[in-house]
């Protein structure tokens, strides 16, 4: 059809020519937006003219928004969650221990015989140094008698926005998981000694909603390991558990923002600690596949946690400032990007 089109304003532009040569209109979209004066003719060069408007995403831009986005998901998943398993941990312990609801949250319902209780975050500005977060959570305890039992399993439903303060976007994540802590025991160092193992299975579903109101579903499963080494100083290694098709070792998988589907695989574990608050993982490697919905060709993404802004390694004893990802595009062009956490 472009063909064409094109064909039929080439030939009327040359009659146009040849009727009066002392003058060139020049079309954009159905409407005249220049007239060229012509002294004199003495050729018609033809070119193809761009699809590719400015505004439209490089391959470039295309391979790190879906790689962020993948991300920055995560992370609000992650503090969530961590929100969620205080709030139990401190149900779990007896009263005089200190704080047993987490900074910013407060709760707005109870059933201690069933198990349930509706949490709401209150002053999210103040208790993180890194985000806000606003929003209401349902917790219920559906396998066990306490959080800090091996096998013990909570259900919880939420609807929480989470913004980075250094970046000012906003994601909304409203959905259902499960998290198993498998072998029992609690994350802050309440009733657990140094060099114990406690582990987390996260199971769930999101409908979430991007920074420029775009929504899409995700699913997400994950085992994550806290494992304090010293006194209360913690790492965190989290692997991917989910299978989808013929894609195993999946964290997160489901429609980018873009609307191609993705599947993010963890097969190098990522490990953070506590001391850099979770955000900034000291090592680990994604492979954040991309597949064409239109076409199913796919995008490779490996993505390089825990590196400085050159792409190396840090130095000892400092927090990753940024990751590194390497993609080939799905029409074969390749290209290295290191981004800021």
């Amino acid at each position: 059809m472009k063909t064409i089109i094109t064909t039929i304003f080439v030939l009327f532009l040359i009659n146009r020519l040849a009727i009066a040569q002392d003058t060139m209109y020049v079309y954009k979209s159905g409407a005249v937006s220049t007239k060229l004066a012509i002294v004199n003719i003495d050729s018609v060069i033809f070119y193809k003219a761009s699809t590719t408007q400015n505004n439209t995403p490089s391959q470039s831009d295309l391979m790190t928004q879906s790689v962020s986005d993948d991300l920055a998901i995560r992370d609000a998943q992650l503090v969530i969650d961590i929100d969620v398993t205080n709030f139990m941990s401190g149900l779990s312990v007896t009263k005089g221990n200190g704080d047993t609801i987490p900074c910013g949250l407060k709760v707005i319902d109870s059933n201690k015989v069933k198990k349930k209780f509706h949490i709401s975050y209150y002053n999210g500005v103040n208790c993180d140094i890194n985000r806000v977060k606003t929003g209401d959570i349902t917790i219920q305890l559906i396998n066990g008698t306490q959080w800090n039992e091996a096998g013990a399993e909570i259900q919880v439903n939420y609807n929480v926005s989470v913004t980075r303060k250094v970046y000012g976007k906003i994601y909304t994540l409203k959905g259902v998981k499960t998290i198993t802590n498998v072998n029992g025991g609690l994350i802050w160092g309440r009733t657990i000694d140094i060099n114990n193992i406690i582990t987390h299975v996260v199971d769930g579903k999101d409908t979430i909603t991007f920074p420029d109101g775009t929504t899409r579903i995700w699913e997400h499963k994950v085992q994550r390991t806290w494992q304090q080494y010293i006194a209360h100083v913690w790492t965190l290694t989290i692997t991917g558990l989910g299978t989808s098709g013929s894609y195993d070792y999946l964290a997160t998988w489901g429609v980018n923002r873009k609307g191609d589907n993705f599947y993010s695989q963890i097969k190098t574990p990522i490990v953070s600690i506590n001391a850099c608050y979770w955000l900034y993982p000291s090592k680990g490697e994604i492979i954040h596949t991309i597949v064409s919905t239109k076409t199913s060709e796919t995008a490779s993404i490996t993505v390089t946690l825990g590196v400085d802004a050159n792409g190396n390694p840090p130095s000892v004893n400092t927090c990753a400032s940024s990751y590194k990802i390497n993609w080939i595009a799905q029409d074969g062009k390749s290209g290295t990007n290191v981004l800021s956490y």
